[in-house]
């Protein structure tokens, strides 16, 4: 049934087409109500594609837009204000409308807000006035009507209704991001320029007021504003020299900026501008930037010059090997003073490397500057690509003429700060969860979605070379430029080619910093280094999707070894089962994201797996917080239990296990390099199969049920919940038992022979093939001393015809495995030169072992390694497979855990100078005891410390082994180190 408002349209439209030509006005009116329909549909996904069919039919989509932005839906209006910012015009009666929406309030009718900040600001009124304000600023002199309606928004007089006052709220009477809108409202102000005060003379006094707003967004916009109204700034000439001497720096660098703007009628205010120029502490760019402000108005510098830095001290012993990143500057919602937030971080001393984003980001977040990098001794990671959705709206804060000119200068910025600290802890990312949602790779220009048609996985793999290497990816914004709620409805598409076709395009040498790429699923790890060369290193975010952190490293790692590369480790706090990150625990619940000993975990995993940084993701938002929250004094940040957290894992990396030494992996699995499979559930990058658009095949069971076989129930909540009050109950087992312990690394058959030799076992898995020119590189394996474990499901004909595997190959058949009576499909051998490990019952050849020269081949013949007289869904890993790769991999893993009381942990090696790191993990409810055998011991008797809580353990020690009994607390982990300099 249509809503009262769509029959609204339907009188509109007929009236509108009233005197065409019949024919073309009846398919005109169709074509309107179809859209008018869809506009309101409860798919946004046909509201989106509404959205952009509207926007392109000109005036006579005009009626129902205006009809729309009045609709009691407030998605509706969403979508109706996306097709006038994309349309950029409008009539008055669209233009009125707008402006009304700018008031829109419904949150209480509607629901809203939850007891707690929500990630995007939940509120739908928010919304509604965001998109509002974007179409605002984008229809030119057509939103000079408005411009009253943007100053008592800028003045604050549209903030309440956003939330009214409710028992246990924790907003109190305005929702917490409701700031916001006098920082857009004067962003608005920005693009309309002297026109808007010369209509609206109240236009500069309400910018000149907002200079004192407590809310730094809110003054740089203002500021922004001001400096594009001409003559008409010299009416705000009083506050923007109160401006100069603020206490905020960047409030005092845009204020003078803002002078730019009275020419060479600012020749009296320049002693004021040189002393503010001399105010700026640690940031010579924006010096450099009044310098030339000054010198447009009065002819000179004046002898001013840029500032002498001398560093500090770092906060930690300098070190090269590992990089622990922190998030300091917050990139939405910013409710604490950002400079207080900073040397709150760097007091606290929780890592050194610093992270900035203008991701994320619809105001002004002033990035760090070289030299701040260096006053502070701090590394850099820099997220920033061309095409992001915000960067027209960061250009015109900037003061830059055009988009490719604010993208020039911000990638100068990071190749300076690279010039600068160095290639090896200057770091640019230029995007991650952008390349591998593969729920987007069918979305088309019109917003309709047509799947991609995959033939072969080569076909999936030459998709996904376009789409990272292109700018084909833009299309991934769709999503958050139009319908993703809290976003800054800007549009998707800026108008800018992607990040590589810019750097290519310019010309520009990366060579002083190392580049990231990356995604969600660390899957796709191997693929990026071989299609992207200048890659240095991956951007693997985890947590977020709740999926198994082990399985993950497997990938990014050997994917790390394998080419040479490194890998980062961003351990993203939001959380799949509590939701936004909250900070910790509020008035004794947890108020969101994932727990204080899981965040702890994943960190702490991600440091002794090997990863080359590891990144506290919105820490800045995590780490510390109000006190009252929300509505304390925003220049005094305190502390969470997440931030003490973050603090004791500092200590740890840096001072307890400041020699990690390397991971361990004696294990690698050999899959195809075009496998495009993501075997966790969850992830971006997890569709129907392969390249999240082909059918499961057997190979793609035989990887999934591998995973968990190898982390028993992984990326799952545990089955026994003891107490369902306990939020760490609760979360997905991003890590668990290890059933063969932490011993893999995952290789593609790209993976060259002097990568292969590292790992002293190697097992094929998945839809890998196994032709003449691999079988000799794999032959080259054992005879050096490899020990290779091949299933006959991933041989082609031409290998089964070698003597390599001492057998003559048969049909193939059913059988059952010896102990469990499990049913599965057996290819029929007849050794020749090799052994038989395992019988089937009926005696047939299950595996078989040929020894070549220093190493041997065992081949399998359980098709897949999977139970069921066919491949499908219902297969599981056969049991007695796991029973022999224990005993095979056994000898390379030279430790043994057995477990007295408690869950099965979690193991891990280290391999040092001296000795092991050994890490368990204990990721279950209830303490875990038990005892770890280490093979061979160590003479003269070797010292066993667990790192965490330094304490020392006695053990049973001889030539043979090592032997001591331990515990692990419940959700944590334990590190010994074992060695004689232990």
């Amino acid at each position: 049934m249509l809503h009262p408002h769509s029959l609204a349209y339907l009188a509109v439209i007929a009236g509108a087409v009233i005197g065409m030509i019949p024919d073309r006005a009846l398919a005109q009116s169709q074509e309107l109500d179809r859209w008018a329909t869809d506009l309101r549909s409860a798919d946004r996904s046909v509201r989106y594609r509404a959205s952009i069919a509207l926007s392109k039919l000109g005036p006579a989509a005009d009626p129902v837009l205006a009809a729309a932005l009045k609709d009691l839906n407030w998605e509706t209006r969403i979508s109706a204000a996306a097709a006038v910012r994309d349309a950029k015009r409008a009539t008055p009666e669209i233009g009125a409308a707008l402006a009304e929406n700018l008031r829109y309030s419904a949150d209480r009718e509607l629901g809203y807000p939850p007891q707690e900040p929500s990630l995007y600001g939940g509120s739908p009124s928010l919304q509604v006035r965001w998109t509002a304000v974007a179409a605002l600023g984008h229809i030119g002199t057509d939103a000079l009507a408005a411009v009253p309606d943007l100053v008592a928004a800028l003045q604050g007089k549209y903030e309440y209704g956003l939330t009214g006052p409710k028992p246990g709220d924790a907003y109190g009477a305005r929702h917490w991001r409701a700031y916001e809108m006098r920082g857009a409202a004067a962003w608005v102000l920005q693009k309309l320029g002297p026109a808007a005060a010369e209509k609206y003379p109240e236009t500069i006094p309400a910018l000149a007021q907002a200079l004192k707003d407590p809310q730094r967004m809110v003054r740089l916009n203002a500021a922004a504003a001001l400096r594009v109204m001409g003559d008409a700034t010299e009416r705000a000439i009083p506050e923007l020299l109160q401006s100069l001497t603020h206490e905020d720096q960047y409030t005092r660098i845009y204020a003078a900026l803002a002078f730019a703007a009275l020419g060479k009628k600012g020749a009296a205010y320049v002693p004021a501008l040189s002393e503010c120029h001399n105010s700026i502490h640690l940031d010579n760019l924006s010096r450099r930037h009044i310098r030339e402000a000054i010198h447009a108005i009065a002819g000179s510098h004046r002898d001013l010059s840029d500032e002498v830095v001398t560093p500090t001290a770092n906060p930690w012993p300098a070190r090269r090997d590992f990089f622990l990143i922190v998030h300091p500057f917050e990139d939405s919602a910013v409710t604490l003073d950002p400079d207080k937030l900073l040397e709150a971080f760097l007091a606290a001393r929780l890592g050194n490397v610093i992270s900035y984003w203008p991701d994320h980001a619809w105001y002004n977040t002033p990035p760090p500057t070289a030299d701040q990098l260096r006053y502070w001794d701090m590394g850099a990671l820099w997220y920033f690509f061309t095409e992001d959705i915000f960067n027209p709206k960061l250009q015109r804060d900037w003061g830059f003429a055009t988009v490719d000119d604010y993208n020039r200068s911000m990638a100068e910025l990071f190749l300076e700060s690279g010039r600068v600290l160095g290639k090896d802890r200057t770091f640019w990312s230029v995007g991650h969860e952008q390349m591998d949602n593969v729920s987007v790779w069918n979305v088309q220009p019109d917003g309709s979605k047509k799947d991609p048609e995959f033939a072969t996985k080569r076909d999936g793999y030459e998709f996904y070379r376009q789409w990272n290497t292109t700018s084909l990816h833009k299309r991934h914004w769709m999503e958050y430029g139009n319908t993703r709620p809290g976003k800054f409805f800007d549009g998707w598409n800026p108008g800018a080619p992607a990040t590589w076709e810019f750097i290519e395009g310019k010309k520009l040498d990366t060579s002083p910093l190392t580049m990231l790429s990356g995604g969600v699923s660390p899957v796709l790890a191997h693929a990026t280094f071989d299609l992207r060369p200048q890659v240095g290193m991956y951007w693997w975010e985890c947590q977020i999707d709740g999926a198994s952190l082990q399985v993950g490293v497997a990938y990014t790692r050997g994917a790390s070894r394998q080419y040479g590369r490194q890998w980062l480790l961003d351990a993203s706090p939001w959380s799949p089962v509590l939701g936004a990150a909250g900070g910790g625990y509020l008035n004794g619940k947890w108020s969101g994201g994932v727990t204080d000993e899981t965040q702890l975990r994943t960190w702490l995993y991600g440091y002794l797996s090997g990863a080359r940084a590891v990144l506290e993701e919105s820490s800045g938002g995590s780490h510390f917080r109000m006190d009252p929250y929300p509505n304390g004094p925003a220049d005094k940040p305190v502390i969470t239990s997440t931030g003490k957290t973050a603090q004791e894992l500092a200590r740890f990396c840096f001072e307890k296990c400041p020699d990690r030494g390397d991971s361990y992996a004696s294990v690698a699995l050999l899959l195809e390099h075009e496998h495009g499979f993501e075997p966790r559930p969850h992830t971006n990058f997890r569709g129907k199969g392969p390249w999240g658009y082909m059918p499961m095949d057997e190979g793609e069971y035989e990887i999934e049920q591998f995973w968990y076989a190898a982390f028993p129930g992984h990326s799952a909540p545990p089955e026994a919940n003891p107490n369902p009050d306990d939020p760490r109950a609760k979360e997905p087992l991003l890590l668990t038992e290890s059933a063969f312990g932490d011993c893999f690394d995952v290789l593609t058959n790209r993976a060259p022979q002097e990568v292969l030799a590292q790992y002293p076992r190697l097992m094929t898995l998945g839809g890998i093939l196994i032709d003449a020119k691999l079988l000799a590189k794999l032959q080259q394996y054992t005879e050096a001393g490899g020990e290779l474990v091949i299933n006959a499901a991933h041989l082609t004909k031409e290998a089964e015809d070698t003597d390599f595997f001492g057998v003559n190959f048969g049909e193939r058949t059913r059988d059952h495995t010896p102990e469990d009576n499990v049913e599965v499909q057996v290819r029929n051998v007849t050794p020749t030169a090799a052994t038989v490990v395992v019988k089937s019952q009926t005696g047939q050849p299950l595996i078989t072992k040929r020894i070549w020269e220093k190493g041997a081949v065992y081949l399998n013949t359980i098709r897949h390694n999977l139970s069921g007289p066919n491949i499908n869904a219902e297969s599981r890993w056969v049991s007695a497979v796991s029973a022999f790769l224990r005993g095979w991999i056994r000898p390379v893993w030279p430790i043994e855990v057995t477990t007295a009381s408690g869950h099965a942990p979690q193991v891990c090696l280290n391999r040092l100078a001296d000795g092991w790191l050994v890490t368990l993990g204990n990721h279950h409810a209830g303490d875990w005891r038990g005892t770890v055998t280490l093979e061979p011991g160590f003479a003269p008797a070797p010292l066993v410390t667990e790192l965490w809580t330094d304490t020392a353990i006695n053990g049973h020690n001889d030539n043979t082994r090592l032997q001591f009994e331990t515990s692990v607390p419940e959700y944590s982990l334990r590190v010994y180190r074992i060695g004689r300099g232990a």
